[in-house]
């Protein structure tokens, strides 16, 4: 409801997954029952088809050893295992990014990176307009501001919470007196 706290809209949000992952299972939010989208299948096929992702590793300017992506060979796994040949293409071509101004045509979109996310060099690190803020958490790893708060959570990333709150209420509330 347009009254509700941030406490009830979160409770809300925690029994529709409560019900969306446990409708059968006494266990609390049991997400190792099979071959489904709870145990991160889904993942692997988005991987070889929309979110091809190639990453090189050249055991210089990162922790990993030297490494050459291997294109054919993931092609292949990805026909042999899904039927599919990855477009690696794709994520550029639809949603843009290959340069910040792809976005200028966006709008309400929260852009939450850290220095420690290896997916950070892919989205702007900065605000591109008010209704395309970045968050930017100095210590972040991927999906940190995603996770529930930690005591040992950097400031920055307790800050990115609440500006990411208050961005979509402040959308949320937009939408509401449009419609009205």
């Amino acid at each position: 409801t347009p009254n509700s706290s941030d406490t009830d809209l979160f409770n809300a949000l925690r029994g529709s997954i409560d019900t969306y992952y446990n409708y059968e299972s006494p266990k609390c939010n049991d997400l190792d029952g099979g071959a489904s989208d709870e145990d991160m299948g889904g993942w692997d096929v988005l991987a070889c088809t929309d979110e091809a992702m190639p990453m090189n590793m050249d055991g210089q300017k990162d922790m990993f050893y030297a490494d050459s992506f291997d294109y054919a060979g993931y092609s292949d796994f990805c026909q042999s295992t899904f039927g599919v040949t990855p477009n690696y293409n794709f994520t550029l071509q639809f949603f843009g990014g290959i340069t910040d101004r792809d976005y200028m045509f966006s709008s309400k979109i929260i852009f939450t990176n850290g220095n420690l996310d290896p997916w950070s060099g892919a989205s702007p690190i900065k605000s591109l307009k008010d209704d395309l803020p970045a968050c930017y958490i100095e210590y972040g790893a991927h999906h940190l501001d995603l996770r529930p708060p930690n005591a040992l959570d950097p400031p920055d990333a307790i800050e990115c919470r609440k500006q990411v709150l208050g961005y979509l209420k402040l959308w949320v509330s937009q939408l509401r007196t449009q419609r009205e």
